[in-house]
């Protein structure tokens, strides 16, 4: 019989208290029946999130705004990732730490 991760179910416990109290005492057959009940709310969840325009909508905005920060910021760490390796040709210490903290 296989232990119950102990960090799982601390995490379980303090997250949804009687949970844990409430179905350790289920047979097999009454836990089976409860994870496909959970399984088919998980698929009513993932539809109904699919179906949500205004969410899809909100994620594209905010796709949209965070665009030219996500291009910046590539832009950035390509020049510096070039201006280190050219450090480094030009026999200077590239793996210095200063160089690196500068980047992040």
């Amino acid at each position: 019989m296989a232990e119950i991760d102990v960090v799982m179910k601390t995490k379980v416990q303090k997250k949804f208290p009687d949970f844990v109290e409430s179905v350790d005492s289920l047979s097999i057959a009454e836990l089976e029946a409860r994870v496909n009940v959970y399984a088919k709310e998980q698929e009513k969840v993932r539809n109904a999130l699919e179906k949500d325009t205004d969410l899809k909508n909100a994620k594209e905005l905010a796709s949209e705004l965070a665009a030219p920060y996500r291009e910046t910021k590539k832009a950035i760490e390509l020049k510096t990732s070039y201006i280190i390796a050219l450090i480094g040709e030009k026999g200077g210490d590239a793996e210095n730490d200063l160089v690196k903290s500068d980047i992040k």
